[in-house]
């Protein structure tokens, strides 16, 4: 079938096409039975009792004589007519639906990118379950667009029932009749019986630019089984399709394949042998990626989920590549390591003069509390030398052939994208500078597991790692936070090289329903409260060094969505204008701090911070940050880590860790002890 001019004017214009027959009589008994066998032996369709909606993910793709819609001419004209010949095939869902299903678009791209290509194997009509649509409700200035309308709620609105909405029309269609439309368009289908059946193929034009790939994980993020959960057992689509594809059919479907292999490779089918899903999607239970927390998920896909019982030492040799086997790590260590450690332990602090700096109600009225020389002499030497050894041992990640690590042992599969030479020159010697906003090049993947020793450097280091369990730390959490039950959030070195830019104005949202708005302190205290613990064991200048800048009193609003600015003069235009100290009624202003070496800022996550330059001729700041938190004096519940990577979430949950470590780690690993919550911000 190939589309005319009209055709294609028509589709542009109102958003959809209907081509009546396009399936012979004989070829809608074929899909109609192979349809049938699907739901019931893929879809949970012997279930199916009419009291609501029975779904199944790539309906096309278990039954042969259903894998061939892709081989059709007629529906590769169709589809192809208006999305383009090289179009990409990206799924579906087939249904028994039951009663109404009301008005919505399914994007909003602000442009043709994606179309659904509808199946009814039975007559469907204005009141039986037909389609219907808004014509025209895919253009950005469309009145329902322009004015916002949600047209579900057209009684309230208007005095209008959603079925009688002005506009619409009814697709009125009998099996062998096809319609297809833009996603954008607002549909809907009103009166339908309780066994209605019916699926889709929903298909995106070939990504062709850097703005097409955008959209085209944006796409991926929210209508793909990695996205929803659904485990194929071959990735992007059920085995079927992909075993009996041959070279044209593989057209439409190999850059969807290589996409979601990269944004969900704990599905790829690479991942390893395992049954694919089964049954209704609309009762599963969404599957979490791998995370630092996937201990706290009630269901993890099958792939990680045997990534997990394995013995800690397949995973611990995972985590460390060619590159960091140099020296051993505290990540390898036994009980022999772990005793000797604790042994040869000397003071961090001098303990008299942080009691003689520590002003605790100062603390909670300011949002932070300056400990100026109380590390040791000792202890400035030796934490100067651990900070430039996990900073090498980041480098030399950076510096190594990736193809190197173990990606299948991470759960993951061997990512395709590389980091460029000038991502690498530029976080060489600094932290913060691997470029993150996805996993394209693995880079997620080696943060959560602590592969870069930036994040969590106390898992490379041993005297990063006496930090962290140091009696003298957990000591000034305890006096900081007002509670004997502290936990470990997060750990990170925070190197700035010379030539650093500086870093914005922003504060650290707690999560669990704690910042929005105003708090009094004694409110605040009640909170489940996270101490940055920054110790800068060189200090710094006030002027161009790198140095901390805060603003005290601020933590009380409570505002970290707008308490933010790339530089002073944003914040004090914007968010600081006007604003005084809640407690002291002075105008907030910003401190830039000067330190001497071995000092300490303990900070409360709500209260803003920022970072000044580095001058060029200036040397490295040495910096490293540890994160503790305490529980809700309410509820008794802790916030679920940040970043406590898995195999030391797995080390402390299978009790192969010091008791002191596997406590503090619990908030990683016990659900009981989050409620349940597997990230900072649910409620």
């Amino acid at each position: 079938m190939q589309l005319s001019a009209q055709h294609i004017n028509f589709f542009n214009t109102f958003g959809y096409l209907v081509v009546r027959g396009l399936l012979s009589p004989a070829e809608v008994e074929r899909v109609t039975d192979a349809f049938e066998w699907t739901m019931q032996n893929w879809g949970g369709g012997h279930d199916h009792d009419g009291s609501k909606r029975t779904m199944i993910a790539g309906p096309i793709e278990h039954a042969p004589e259903l894998c061939a819609l892709m081989d059709h001419p007629g529906v590769l004209g169709l589809i192809g007519g208006v999305t383009g010949a090289d179009f990409n095939y990206c799924s579906g869902d087939g249904n028994y639906y039951t009663g109404d299903t009301g008005w919505h678009p399914d994007g909003n791209y602000g442009q043709l990118w994606a179309t659904k290509t509808a199946f009814y194997l039975d007559p469907v009509r204005r009141d039986s379950g037909c389609l219907r649509v808004i014509p025209g409700s895919h253009h950005p200035d469309h009145f329902v667009r322009k004015n916002k309308i949600d047209v579900k709620d057209s009684q309230a609105l208007f005095g209008v029932a959603p079925d009688d909405f002005p506009g619409h029309i009814a697709l009125e269609s009998d099996p062998g009749d096809v319609v297809i439309f833009n996603h954008e368009l607002y549909h809907a289908s009103f009166g339908g019986s309780q066994r209605r059946r019916m699926f889709t193929m929903n298909c995106t034009r070939h990504a062709k630019t850097p703005a097409d790939m955008e959209l085209l994980e944006n796409y991926f993020s929210q209508h793909t089984p990695g996205a929803g959960g659904i485990d194929t057992s071959a990735g992007m689509y059920f085995p079927t399709m992909i075993n009996t594809a041959d070279a044209a059919r593989m057209e439409h479907m190999r850059q969807p394949i290589e996409k979601h292999d990269e944004m969900f490779p704990q599905y790829a089918r690479s991942a390893g042998a395992r049954e694919p899903y089964r049954g209704n999607i609309r009762n599963k239970t969404k599957a979490a990626p791998i995370t630092p927390n996937s201990l706290l998920e009630p269901k993890l896909p099958e792939p990680i989920a045997r990534l997990l019982e394995q013995p800690s030492e397949v995973l611990v040799a995972a985590t460390r590549p060619p590159c960091l086997a140099y020296e051993r790590s505290p990540v390898e260590w036994d009980p022999a390591d772990w005793g000797q450690f604790a042994a040869e332990r000397a003071d961090l602090f001098d303990w008299d003069a942080v009691g003689a700096q520590f002003d605790r109600e100062a603390y909670w009225r300011d949002g932070y509390a300056v400990l100026k020389g109380v590390m040791t002499p000792q202890a400035i030497n030796d934490w100067t030398s651990a900070l430039k050894q996990g900073q090498r041992r980041n480098d030399a990640l950076l510096d190594s052939n990736w193809a190197e690590i173990d990606w299948p042992g991470l759960g993951r599969i061997p990512p395709r994208k590389k980091l460029s030479p000038d991502d690498i020159a530029r976080a060489r010697g600094n932290s913060q500078k691997v470029p993150q906003k996805n996993d394209k090049a693995g880079v997620l993947t080696l943060r959560h597991h602590s592969v870069f020793a930036e994040y969590f450097p106390a898992g490379h280091v041993p005297y990063l790692m006496n930090v962290l369990t140091h009696p003298q730390m957990l000591a000034l959490q305890r006096l900081c936070l007002e509670s004997e039950d502290i936990y470990f959030d997060h750990n990170q070195l925070l190197t700035r090289a010379p030539g650093y830019d500086g870093g914005g104005w922003h504060c650290h949202r707690i999560g669990a329903g704690h910042d929005e708005g105003p708090a009094d302190i004694d409110a605040y205290r009640l909170q489940p409260n996270s101490n940055l613990t920054i110790c800068y064991p060189q200090g710094f200048a006030a002027a161009n060094d790198g140095g901390l800048k805060l603003i005290r009193g601020n933590h009380l609003f409570r505002d970290a969505a707008h308490c933010r600015g790339a530089t002073d003069e944003e914040i004090r235009a914007n968010w600081l204008q006007d604003k005084v100290h809640p407690v002291t009624g002075r105008p907030l202003a910003i401190e830039h701090l000067d330190l001497p070496p071995g000092s300490v800022v303990c900070c409360l996550s709500h209260a803003a911070h920022g970072v000044s330059p580095k001058g060029s001729d200036r040397p490295t700041r040495w910096c490293s940050l540890y994160c503790y938190k305490t529980t809700d004096k309410r509820s008794g519940l802790v916030q679920p880590a940040h970043g406590i990577p898995l195999v030391w979430a797995l080390k402390a949950q299978r009790g192969e860790l010091p008791d002191v470590l596997a406590e503090i780690f619990r908030s990683s690993c016990d659900r009981a002890l989050t409620g349940g919550r597997t990230r900072f911000d649910q409620l």
